[in-house]
């Protein structure tokens, strides 16, 4: 596995290896650009995604007013921390920390951890804000390719 290089930069993070670059924004805790032998395979994500479109049975039984905190969750998610370490010269881990707008605020982890092959490991965890919040009706991301 080929070596890598990172910078930690004000407003994002960019890690490069043989023929390949990504870049994480710290603004928004996702990946801005990853490219690959000069073509471009990532605008943007992963965004969290905490909602599904209601069924009819969801309707009927009040799933789509009863659950609405976690309808734009990830979209109105803050990045409250972003902590980047080399793991030897080959790994880069850049771990993104937040908290999600939900009635009783929920925090969010995204773990990137890039090879020098070019493959990026994501890692996500939540953790609901209590145990009173209502069921989650889907749990997971959104990647624009």
């Amino acid at each position: 596995v080929p070596a890598l290089r990172h910078e930690d930069r004000d407003r994002d993070v960019e890690v490069t290896g043989k023929g390949f670059s990504v870049t994480v924004d710290k603004r928004t805790g996702t990946i801005t650009s990853y490219e690959a032998k000069g073509t471009r395979l990532i605008t943007s994500g992963p965004v969290p995604n905490f909602w599904r479109a209601p069924t009819d049975n969801d309707k009927g039984n009040g799933q789509h007013t009863r659950n609405q905190t976690w309808r734009d969750a990830g979209a109105r998610r803050e990045v409250t921390g972003v902590a980047v370490r080399a793991l030897g010269d080959r790994t880069v881990e850049i771990k993104v920390t937040g908290t999600l707008p939900t009635s009783v605020e929920s925090t969010y982890t995204t773990t990137y951890t890039v090879f020098g092959n070019g493959e990026i490991k994501v890692d996500n965890t939540l953790h609901p804000g209590a145990a009173s919040l209502p069921y989650i009706p889907e749990v997971g991301t959104m990647l624009f390719l």
